[in-house]
Protein backbone atom coordinates (compact mmCIF):
# COMPACT_ATOMS: atom_id res chain seq x y z
CA UNK A 1 0.00 0.00 0.00
CA UNK A 2 1.96 3.01 -1.21
CA UNK A 3 1.71 6.10 0.88
CA UNK A 4 0.80 9.31 -0.91
CA UNK A 5 2.33 11.38 1.91
CA UNK A 6 5.79 9.91 1.33
CA UNK A 7 7.76 11.67 -1.42
CA UNK A 8 8.93 9.55 -4.36
CA UNK A 9 12.35 7.96 -3.81
CA UNK A 10 15.43 9.69 -5.09
CA UNK A 11 16.87 8.23 -8.29
CA UNK A 12 20.29 7.50 -6.77
CA UNK A 13 19.02 6.22 -3.41
CA UNK A 14 19.66 2.58 -2.60
CA UNK A 15 16.96 0.21 -1.45
CA UNK A 16 18.12 0.48 2.17
CA UNK A 17 18.33 4.27 2.06
CA UNK A 18 14.81 4.46 0.65
CA UNK A 19 13.31 2.22 3.35
CA UNK A 20 15.28 3.87 6.18
CA UNK A 21 14.14 7.33 5.02
CA UNK A 22 10.51 6.17 5.00
CA UNK A 23 10.86 4.71 8.49
CA UNK A 24 12.47 7.88 9.86
CA UNK A 25 9.80 10.06 8.21
CA UNK A 26 7.22 8.16 10.25
CA UNK A 27 9.30 8.60 13.42
CA UNK A 28 9.59 4.84 13.97
CA UNK A 29 12.54 2.80 15.25
CA UNK A 30 13.94 -0.39 13.77
CA UNK A 31 12.57 -2.30 16.75
CA UNK A 32 9.06 -1.01 16.03
CA UNK A 33 9.33 -2.15 12.41
CA UNK A 34 10.72 -5.50 13.58
CA UNK A 35 7.78 -6.03 15.94
CA UNK A 36 5.21 -4.99 13.34
CA UNK A 37 6.63 -7.20 10.56
CA UNK A 38 8.10 -10.11 12.48
CA UNK A 39 11.47 -9.49 10.82
CA UNK A 40 14.42 -9.46 13.20
CA UNK A 41 15.93 -6.05 14.00
CA UNK A 42 19.34 -7.28 12.79
CA UNK A 43 17.80 -8.12 9.41
CA UNK A 44 16.16 -4.67 9.24
CA UNK A 45 19.58 -3.14 9.91
CA UNK A 46 21.15 -5.31 7.16
CA UNK A 47 18.51 -4.17 4.65
CA UNK A 48 18.96 -0.52 5.55
CA UNK A 49 22.75 -0.69 5.35
CA UNK A 50 22.64 -2.47 1.98
CA UNK A 51 24.28 -5.63 3.38
CA UNK A 52 21.91 -8.03 1.68
CA UNK A 53 24.51 -10.82 1.97
CA UNK A 54 23.67 -10.96 5.70
CA UNK A 55 20.14 -12.09 4.87
CA UNK A 56 19.21 -15.74 4.40
CA UNK A 57 18.14 -17.22 1.05
CA UNK A 58 17.05 -14.83 -1.67
CA UNK A 59 13.39 -15.80 -1.46
CA UNK A 60 13.29 -14.90 2.25
CA UNK A 61 15.25 -11.69 1.72
CA UNK A 62 12.77 -10.66 -1.01
CA UNK A 63 9.88 -11.33 1.37
CA UNK A 64 11.53 -9.32 4.15
CA UNK A 65 12.04 -6.35 1.83
CA UNK A 66 8.43 -6.55 0.60
CA UNK A 67 7.06 -6.68 4.19
CA UNK A 68 9.27 -3.77 5.24
CA UNK A 69 8.12 -1.68 2.26
CA UNK A 70 4.47 -2.47 2.98
CA UNK A 71 4.88 -1.50 6.66
CA UNK A 72 6.47 1.88 5.95
CA UNK A 73 4.17 2.63 2.99
CA UNK A 74 6.67 2.51 0.12
CA UNK A 75 5.65 1.19 -3.32
CA UNK A 76 6.40 -2.54 -3.17
CA UNK A 77 6.99 -2.88 -6.92
CA UNK A 78 9.64 -0.15 -6.88
CA UNK A 79 11.30 -1.74 -3.84
CA UNK A 80 11.34 -5.16 -5.53
CA UNK A 81 12.88 -3.68 -8.71
CA UNK A 82 15.65 -2.10 -6.62
CA UNK A 83 16.06 -5.33 -4.68
CA UNK A 84 16.58 -7.28 -7.92
CA UNK A 85 19.10 -4.72 -9.16
CA UNK A 86 21.09 -4.71 -5.90
CA UNK A 87 20.96 -8.47 -5.44
CA UNK A 88 21.99 -9.21 -9.02
CA UNK A 89 25.38 -10.88 -9.23
CA UNK A 90 25.61 -11.38 -5.46
CA UNK A 91 25.78 -15.18 -5.40
CA UNK A 92 27.24 -15.36 -1.89
CA UNK A 93 23.83 -14.51 -0.46
CA UNK A 94 22.19 -17.51 -2.12
CA UNK A 95 23.16 -19.60 0.90
CA UNK A 96 22.83 -18.65 4.56
CA UNK A 97 25.94 -17.01 6.06
CA UNK A 98 28.53 -19.49 7.32
CA UNK A 99 26.60 -22.53 6.06
CA UNK A 100 29.62 -23.74 4.08
CA UNK A 101 31.83 -23.48 7.15
CA UNK A 102 29.25 -25.30 9.26
CA UNK A 103 29.02 -28.07 6.66
CA UNK A 104 32.78 -28.50 6.64
CA UNK A 105 33.00 -28.61 10.44
CA UNK A 106 30.19 -31.18 10.66
CA UNK A 107 31.89 -33.35 8.04
CA UNK A 108 35.24 -33.06 9.82
CA UNK A 109 33.61 -33.95 13.15
CA UNK A 110 32.00 -37.05 11.64
CA UNK A 111 35.33 -38.15 10.16
CA UNK A 112 37.11 -37.71 13.49
CA UNK A 113 34.39 -39.72 15.27
CA UNK A 114 34.61 -42.47 12.65
CA UNK A 115 38.40 -42.61 12.95
CA UNK A 116 38.18 -42.80 16.77
CA UNK A 117 35.63 -45.62 16.56
CA UNK A 118 37.88 -47.51 14.12
CA UNK A 119 40.90 -47.19 16.41
CA UNK A 120 38.87 -48.31 19.41
CA UNK A 121 37.53 -51.32 17.48
CA UNK A 122 41.02 -52.28 16.28
CA UNK A 123 42.48 -52.06 19.78
CA UNK A 124 39.59 -54.07 21.20
CA UNK A 125 40.26 -56.86 18.69
CA UNK A 126 44.03 -56.89 19.20
CA UNK A 127 43.85 -56.79 22.97
CA UNK A 128 45.13 -53.24 23.33
CA UNK A 129 48.33 -53.76 21.38
CA UNK A 130 48.86 -53.41 17.68
CA UNK A 131 51.71 -55.96 17.54
CA UNK A 132 51.09 -59.61 16.66
CA UNK A 133 53.99 -60.83 18.85
CA UNK A 134 52.23 -59.59 21.99
CA UNK A 135 49.06 -61.52 21.30
CA UNK A 136 48.33 -64.93 22.74
CA UNK A 137 47.51 -67.80 20.41
CA UNK A 138 43.86 -67.84 19.43
CA UNK A 139 42.92 -70.96 21.42
CA UNK A 140 44.77 -69.82 24.53
CA UNK A 141 43.14 -66.40 24.33
CA UNK A 142 39.73 -67.98 24.14
CA UNK A 143 40.35 -70.24 27.12
CA UNK A 144 41.84 -67.53 29.30
CA UNK A 145 39.18 -65.00 28.48
CA UNK A 146 36.16 -67.22 29.04
CA UNK A 147 34.65 -67.54 32.48
CA UNK A 148 34.88 -70.88 34.24
CA UNK A 149 31.94 -73.17 33.54
CA UNK A 150 29.47 -73.50 36.36
CA UNK A 151 29.86 -76.41 38.78
CA UNK A 152 27.68 -79.41 38.00
CA UNK A 153 24.45 -79.50 39.86
CA UNK A 154 23.87 -82.58 42.01
CA UNK A 155 20.65 -84.36 41.32
CA UNK A 156 18.25 -83.68 44.12
CA UNK A 157 17.70 -86.61 46.39
CA UNK A 158 14.19 -87.80 46.46
CA UNK A 159 12.80 -89.34 49.58
CA UNK A 160 12.73 -93.13 49.60
CA UNK A 161 9.31 -94.51 48.99
CA UNK A 162 7.47 -95.81 51.99
CA UNK A 163 6.47 -99.39 52.32
CA UNK A 164 2.98 -100.03 51.15
CA UNK A 165 0.53 -100.33 53.95
CA UNK A 166 -0.32 -103.82 55.08
CA UNK A 167 -3.59 -105.17 54.00
CA UNK A 168 -6.37 -103.89 56.07
CA UNK A 169 -7.55 -106.34 58.75
CA UNK A 170 -10.98 -107.75 58.36
CA UNK A 171 -13.73 -105.90 60.08
CA UNK A 172 -13.68 -106.09 63.77
CA UNK A 173 -10.09 -107.36 63.99
CA UNK A 174 -7.74 -105.48 66.30
CA UNK A 175 -5.24 -103.16 64.51
CA UNK A 176 -1.66 -103.64 65.57
CA UNK A 177 0.96 -101.07 64.80
CA UNK A 178 3.79 -102.21 62.53
CA UNK A 179 7.00 -103.14 64.18
CA UNK A 180 9.83 -100.76 63.87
Amino acid sequence: MPSSSFPPPEQGASLGDMLAAARRAQGRSRQEIARATGIGAEKIAAIESGELHRLPYRVFARGFVRLYAREVGVDEEEVLRRFAAEWQGDTTALVPPDSKAKGISVTAGCLVALLAAGIWFYLALTGGSGRDSDRQPKEQWRESSLPAPPAPIDEPRLPTPMEPPAAAPPDGAPVTPPAE
